[in-house]
């Protein structure tokens, strides 16, 4: 863990040390760390599921949210293409944009459900 990622709060009298993934509700069980590059920000955006338990990604800001599809895809058992991604404001993400180029913060909320046939 990187000192810039650590936040510190007073609690009941004395300093407590959290994390930004500890801050947002990740535990070791749903934390996904993706490839950053040096000297690149970080980022922890919140894949939420249909009906599952939310996995928190740890990513560069300028890395491509191909990465992070394809990495839920599989720890769901989902084929690649079948899972659509938006981000807060409800508009559909594309695998080559990164989380600089749709201004995403920490934090940040990403919806992922599966295309469904029929009605």
């Amino acid at each position: 863990m990187f000192l810039r990622d650590v936040k510190k709060e007073k609690l009941e009298d004395r300093e407590v040390v959290f994390s930004d993934e500890e801050r947002l509700g990740a535990r070791q069980c749903n934390l996904v760390r993706l490839g950053i590059s040096s000297g690149e920000k970080p980022i922890t955006l919140i894949v939420k599921g249909q009906n599952e338990e939310d996995l928190y990604y740890r990513m560069g800001m300028n890395t491509s949210f191909k990465v992070m599809m394809k990495d839920y895809c599989e720890r769901k058992g989902l084929g690649f293409g079948t899972v659509k991604f938006l981000d807060p404001e409800g508009t559909m993400l594309n695998e080559t944009h990164t989380p600089e180029d749709r201004k995403l913060e920490d934090g940040d909320a990403i919806d992922a459900f599966t295309d469904q046939i029929g009605g």
